[in-house]
């Protein structure tokens, strides 16, 4: 804070005598003040430096313009600065290393163990996937992003530990919060669809959604709330509990009158065999899109009623090719 201030009485002391380095640093300031907030980011991002640091070079440049005798700085210093662009770009270029370093040069962000972890998985290189986070978790052993990272990674190498899964919950009930790591549910319930031998059982994900709902921290968010549910939902509708799937269908859309959600819910029981359960969500969805007006909307209002009737079109020929309608397990009601 101190150097920031030192930076803006420079930047005033000199207005008169250099102002291209009072346009230089003020303008510098100013960009970093629209892309920046006073929420500590884990990671250094350089694109946020891209336009505030547009005119950083325009004193350098005209300081060797009016010095004949120092132009020829110019040559080695583009030199240089192009060799710095290329190694830069090449780096950026290979998602592996630029992982490995994002990983390597912030040790205590979980964010970058888990991304080079992650791209070290889809590599097929679990082993150093695993060797990673293990690291990483015994320097924070209570982040659920590590721990549910850890059980994930074991889970497809099949060298799950029987402590690995409560180590999770832990992890999710008393660790750091961290309101990035619910999303990393969605790949685990992902695998268990695609019924990957070596997916994260489906029990013990019944239980990381339950440790998630039950905390403070994370059921406080009703868009965190909804998702969960929402992919509980789809976890338990795949292995035909159609009731605890409505269940949990309707505490997802109890969160608000998401009418994307509502839709993609009934194309997931039509899939199931649930028409009537569908169709009656498009009813309802129908209804709460009519109340809407257009607002708070993604698309058009058209794209979702035209979205609506040909979901109804295709589940009402589906139900009769299959000769079944079975009743009613979700009590939509006249809401969500």
């Amino acid at each position: 804070m101190a150097a920031l201030a030192a930076l803006v009485a420079l930047a005033l002391a000199v207005r008169r005598r250099a102002p291209l380095v009072t346009t230089a640093i003020l303008f510098y300031l100013a960009g970093h003040l629209v892309e920046s907030s006073t929420i500590m980011l884990e990671l250094f991002f350089d694109h946020r430096n891209y336009l505030p640091a547009a005119l950083l070079f325009v004193p350098v440049a005209a300081w060797v313009w009016l010095r004949p005798g120092v132009r020829w700085l110019v040559f080695p210093g583009l030199a240089g600065l192009a060799l710095l662009t290329f190694q830069h770009a090449r780096l950026w270029g290979e998602p592996a290393d630029l992982y490995a370093y994002w990983s390597a040069r912030n040790p205590d962000s979980t964010r970058a163990h888990v991304a080079a972890a992650g791209r070290l998985a889809r590599d097929g290189r679990l082993l150093d996937a695993e060797t990673l986070v293990e690291g990483a978790a015994s320097r924070q052993p209570d982040s659920p992003a590590l721990r549910l990272m850890l059980l994930s990674i074991r889970s497809a190498r099949g060298t799950v530990r029987e402590d690995d899964l409560e180590q999770a919950l832990r992890a999710v009930r008393e660790g750091k919060v961290d309101r990035q790591v619910p999303r990393m549910m969605e790949p685990l319930v992902d695998k268990v669809l695609e019924g990957s031998e070596r997916a994260v059982p489906a029990e013990a994900l019944k239980r990381l959604f339950g440790a998630f709902l039950e905390s403070p921290a994370y059921g406080s968010s009703a868009t965190m709330v909804a998702f969960l549910n929402y992919e509980h939902g789809r976890l338990v509708l795949s292995q035909g509990d159609s009731e605890s799937a409505c269940s949990a269908f309707q505490q997802a859309l109890a969160q608000g009158h998401d009418v994307e959600m509502a839709i993609s819910v009934a194309a997931l029981l039509a899939s199931a065999g649930n028409f009537a359960d569908a169709l009656g969500l498009l009813k309802v969805a129908s209804h709460h899109l009519d109340l809407t007006e257009g607002r708070g909307l993604r698309y058009p209002k058209a794209w979702y009623q035209g979205e609506i009737q040909r979901l109804k079109r295709q589940m009402e020929a589906d139900s009769e090719v299959a000769e079944v309608m079975h009743a009613r397990t979700c009590d939509w009601g006249d809401r969500y």
